[in-house]
């Protein structure tokens, strides 16, 4: 079922039955509400972290964070029951959580309704109705934002506007030697292409790589690759990853399909080059004297290894990354919050 964090609510109740300690409704009685939502599944990752990071950084506003169930046979038994607390403002962090919410009856037109639109292996206008209703949208990269545009939905609430990175923490870290060559940091999907990272590390034994993640050892060609002496595979945790980052030369990302990569702009502003595949906010973020890193997807492997080379000998760029801040990110957020109700 799903859950609210700062209020409880039973199976099959309506929001009439939420109850909070009345120092909160005290506290709060003359603030916005708004419910941040997300997935079950979204919980200690990236969007549960921005979540957090809101609510942290928004103390003037009343903010519930829900979890709508990942889980099918969940989601099934929630049938007919009215889910959401009322609220001021929805502020959907993935675009599926709106469109099941719009097809329960869970929210309206009437709604203020804010959208995050990430990557997604559906079309967009497998969205359109309930995109047309958000107040606004915003997208990780330019290339969405025009789709949208095309398929009728107003180009004035479109904002292009990639999940924010905690710019201070990958900033002048104060790494001066660069002891590997080059760093795939991701989970383990099929779509982030470990085929591609595999054969391009057994073509390369002069050059060192990390896969900084979680979940490869599923990965079927991960014993092979534990066995080279070029690779090292390490288990992600945030409290060194700006560390770790910093010590490579080149940041490397293959996915067929992204909304980002956060990792690039993260990698970036550590001062790493960055070799990705034309996928996400690629040609969004990176400067021009950089555009010739950037390889298609699906690349050969000879392609890439050659880009790759060309790469580790590249003098670094200063790319400004502010705008991209969580600092940013909070002040375009309260700003849009306060321009909509």
């Amino acid at each position: 079922m799903a859950r609210e964090i700062g209020g409880s609510i039973a199976r099959g109740s309506s929001h009439r039955e939420l109850k909070y300690e009345s120092r909160e409704l005290y506290h709060f009685s003359m603030s916005l509400s708004i419910n941040l939502i997300m997935s079950t599944g979204h919980r200690k990752w990236a969007i549960e972290a921005l979540i957090d990071m809101l609510r942290d950084a928004l103390p003037e506003f009343f903010i519930r964070k829900i979890e709508i169930p990942q889980s099918r046979r969940h989601l099934r038994s929630l049938a007919g029951f009215c889910y959401l607390p009322k609220a001021d403002l929805h502020f959907f962090m993935q675009q599926d959580l709106l469109l099941f919410s719009f097809d329960k009856g869970w929210v309206s037109y009437k709604d203020c309704i804010f959208v995050r639109y990430t990557h997604s292996n559906k079309d967009i206008s497998h969205y359109i109705g309930c995109l047309k209703a958000a107040t606004l949208i915003t997208v990780e990269n330019s290339q969405l934002r025009e789709e949208m545009i095309a398929l009728g939905i107003n180009k004035e609430k479109i904002h292009v506007r990639p999940h924010p990175i905690r710019w201070a923490h990958f900033k002048n870290i104060g790494v001066t030697e660069k002891m590997r060559d080059v760093i795939f940091v991701s989970n383990f999907y099929r779509r982030k292409r470990p085929d591609i990272i595999a054969d391009l590390v057994l073509a390369n034994p002069s050059l060192s790589f990390t896969v900084y993640g979680k979940h490869w050892e599923t990965f079927t060609r991960f014993d092979k690759l534990q066995t080279l002496p070029n690779f090292i595979y390490r288990q992600f945790d945030f409290e060194e990853y700006p560390r770790i980052l910093a010590e490579h030369r080149v940041f490397c990302s293959v996915s067929d399909i992204e909304g980002g990569p956060v990792p690039l702009l993260e990698s970036i502003t550590a001062g790493l080059i960055p070799v990705v595949s034309d996928t996400g906010y690629a040609r969004d973020v990176l400067p021009e004297s950089y555009s010739k890193y950037i390889v298609p997807v699906s690349p050969n492997i000879s392609m890439l290894s050659q880009v790759i080379n060309l790469a580790l000998v590249e003098t670094h760029t200063v790319v400004d990354t502010t705008k991209y801040s969580e600092e940013s990110y909070v002040k375009f957020v309260r700003d849009s919050i306060l321009a909509c109700t």
